[in-house]
């Protein structure tokens, strides 16, 4: 987008008159928007304040330099002096461009008051400290100009000017910038923290580590020919999963999120298959008797549930879904569900175990057993 820059001149005036006048033109030439004491003549304290703000709002600061020092403030320095120092202290990147030849100026545009003369010394001192030029003429002084303002614009770029119709598409440039630094920055926290943080979560249990959980199971009769059945009586037992074997089941199920209950239905269904063998060689049933719900304690998932989430491998929130009830005749109301969902590493992770091998069939799945693969 084009820019225009503003840029302070500041010099004598009567002396410098035509230098002035092509330091003006070499701005405008660069699309510059020059402004300076041309508009002040009368250099006074009563105007000091305005020219102190304009220089402030200004994107650049110029100053030019022959033979005279100029008119004094009540501080005893030259108003040029002072507009200098006014733009050094606020951050206004200034350049000098100093006479190369000041002895061979006119003598009606050279100061023959020793303290002038001394006051002009030191400010020019004072100038060589920083960034400046020298010129011979005016001509020349135009050139110098015109190259140092291109220079100094590249290397401290400043906000500038821009038409008003484009105001608004910078705002929105402006602000899409700041929403993609933000996405950088949140998108790098996720890297860091997906799911609860746990100092050393090497030291918690994963993988193939056993877990020994709770369950129960019924013993159940038929009751009529539609297969309806009644529990005689309810078992508790214990046994033994790994990690993996878990995470297995539970993963494919909350990709991409599901609701708690279709978790806690396929871990009782994984009991079933892991466990009714093993439960049935160790039982004596009468004829028409079998066994059926394995059900997981209810402080086993929990345990599951918090494990899972510590291992960063999901994430468990809870959401409030509207309901519509045809007896209620559409009225909303509210119900609280709690849904799981794979985060980033839990997602690498089911892809570890479940993920098909090169040259391999199921039953090469990594980490899973012929009772998974019915399960699957």
């Amino acid at each position: 987008m084009n820019k225009r820059y503003q840029v302070f001149v500041s010099s004598t005036f009567t002396d410098l008159a035509a230098e002035r006048m092509e330091v003006i033109k070499a701005l405008l030439e660069l699309d510059c928007i020059p402004c300076g004491m041309e508009y002040f003549p009368a250099a006074s304290e009563d105007t000091w304040h305005y020219i102190s703000d304009l220089i402030k709002q200004c994107d650049y600061y110029i100053v030019i330099v022959a033979g005279r020092y100029g008119s004094l403030t009540p501080e005893g320095i030259s108003f040029t002096q002072k507009e200098y120092e006014c733009a050094i202290n606020n951050g206004v990147p200034a350049i000098a461009f100093l006479c190369a030849e000041p002895e061979k100026l006119p003598v009606k545009n050279v100061d023959t008051d020793p303290e002038r003369k001394q006051k002009l010394e030191k400010f020019v001192a004072l100038l060589k400290k920083h960034l400046c030029k020298e010129w011979h003429n005016a001509d020349e002084l135009g050139a110098v100009v015109s190259r140092s303002v291109t220079q100094l614009i590249k290397r401290t770029p400043r906000t500038g000017w821009v038409p008003a119709s484009a105001v608004r598409s910078v705002e929105d440039a402006n602000e899409i910038l700041e929403l993609n630094k933000k996405i950088k920055e949140l998108e790098s926290k996720l890297k860091h923290y997906d799911g609860v943080s746990v100092d050393d979560i090497s030291s918690l249990c994963d993988g193939d580590d056993l877990f020994e959980l709770g369950y129960t199971y019924d013993i159940c009769e038929k009751t009529g020919k539609y297969g309806t059945r009644e529990t005689i009586k309810t078992n508790n037992c214990k046994g033994k999963l790994s990690w993996n074997k878990l995470f297995s089941v539970i993963a494919p199920k909350i990709t991409p999120f599901e609701a708690e209950t279709a978790v806690k239905t396929a871990l009782n269904k994984l009991l079933e298959i892991e466990f009714s063998e093993t439960v049935n060689s160790g039982l004596t049933l009468e004829k028409g008797k079998f066994i059926a719900g394995f059900k997981m304690t209810s402080f086993s998932f929990d345990t599951i549930k918090v494990q899972l989430q510590a291992l960063g491998l999901v994430i468990v929130n809870k959401e409030m879904l509207e309901e519509k009830n045809d007896q209620e005749r559409w009225r909303e109301r509210s119900k609280e569900v709690i849904r799981w969902r794979l985060t980033d590493k839990g997602r690498n992770r089911m892809y570890s175990i479940l993920a098909l091998r090169k040259s391999s069939g199921l039953s090469k799945k990594a980490g899973i057993t012929k009772s998974e693969q019915n399960f699957i």
